[in-house]
C-alpha cells in the first residue's frame, strides 16, 4: 500500500508541476489546505506529504462552530481562486476531526472572441420537450469541424487563447444525447480530433452556467475503493496518536461560459 501511495503522490506532484509550468497556467488559480480540528496534532509525515506533493498548508479550525469554520474555508477558496469559487462548503459536521480542502479555477477567452454586440436572446432546445430563451453568441468564421456518422453528431473545435481549445459535441435533432454521452471516451475524443477539417461556418453558442455537486463516496466505492471507508481502516499516519475516520468525499464544480467569452 505504501508503494502505491508514494507512486500516486509522485504522479500528482508531477501533474501539478506540469500544469504550473505550462503556458496555460497564467489562467489557473488553485490552492489546498489541511484543516484539522483545534487540538488535533497532524503527523509530521502526513503534513510533509501534503506540503511537498500537493502544495498545501495547514490551519486548525474550531468545527464546534461550524458556521465560522465554513466561512474560513470559503474565504480560503475565494483567496485561492480570485473569488471564482465563493462557497466551497456549506454544512459542516461539528464532529469533524480533519478536512482537506482544495479549490481550482481556470478561465480563458475564445480566440478570436465572439463579438458581444452580436449576442441576442434566442430559443435554445434543452431537449425535444423543453425550450428556453438564452443569450446566444454568434460568429461567422472558419472553424475545425468533424462529423461522427455512428453517433450522428457533429464535433466543433473552438480555439482559445494560450493554445487551449473547446470541443463542442452537437448531436443531430433526433438523437438522444444520453447515447452520445455514454459513447464519449478518451480514444473517441482523439479520433474526433484527427478527423477535424477547417470549414466556413456560422456558429451560435449559448452563454450558460453549469453547477454541480457530487458526493464521491458512492462513486469511489463502485470503483472498489472501499477499505478506506471501513471502521477498521488504518489512517493513523494522519494524526499523531489519534485515530481519524474517512466519512465523506465531496466535489463541487461551477463553470460559466460567459467568463470564457469576455
Amino acid at each position: 500500500w505504501s508503494v502505491i501511495q508514494n507512486l500516486s503522490s509522485d504522479l500528482f506532484q508531477s501533474l501539478r508541476s506540469a500544469v504550473e509550468d505550462a503556458s496555460l497556467n497564467k489562467n489557473l488559480r488553485q490552492g489546498t489546505a489541511l484543516l484539522p480540528r483545534q487540538g488535533l496534532q497532524v503527523s509530521s509525515s502526513f503534513l510533509d506529504l501534503v506540503q511537498t506533493k500537493y502544495g498545501g498548508n495547514a490551519q486548525s479550525l474550531a468545527y464546534t462552530s461550524p458556521l465560522e469554520a465554513a466561512s474560513t474555508i470559503n474565504l480560503l477558496a475565494q483567496e485561492w481562486t480570485g473569488d471564482t469559487v465563493r462557497e466551497l462548503v456549506t454544512d459542516l459536521d461539528p464532529q469533524t476531526q480533519l478536512l482537506i480542502a482544495t479549490a481550482a479555477a481556470y478561465q480563458v477567452t475564445f480566440s478570436p472572441s465572439f463579438n458581444e454586440s452580436l449576442t441576442q436572446d434566442e430559443r435554445f432546445y434543452v431537449n425535444k420537450y423543453r425550450v428556453v430563451m438564452v443569450p446566444m453568441m454568434f460568429r461567422a468564421d472558419k472553424f475545425f469541424l468533424a462529423y461522427d456518422l455512428g453517433l450522428k453528431a457533429g464535433i466543433l473545435k473552438l480555439p482559445m487563447a494560450g493554445g487551449a481549445a473547446m470541443l463542442v459535441v452537437l448531436p443531430d435533432e433526433d438523437v438522444d444525447i444520453t447515447s452520445v454521452e455514454e459513447a464519449v471516451t478518451g480514444d473517441q475524443i482523439q479520433t474526433w480530433i484527427r478527423q477535424l477539417k477547417k470549414t466556413k461556418l456560422e456558429v451560435q453558442l449559448p452563454r450558460f452556467l453549469l453547477e454541480r455537486s457530487y458526493s464521491l463516496r458512492d462513486v469511489l466505492q463502485t470503483l472498489n475503493i472501499t477499505q478506506v471507508f471501513q471502521e477498521e481502516a488504518d489512517l493513523s499516519n494522519m494524526g499523531e496518536g489519534e485515530a481519524v475516520k474517512l466519512t465523506q468525499v465531496s466535489l463541487w464544480g461551477e463553470g460559466e461560459a460567459v467568463k470564457l467569452t469576455q
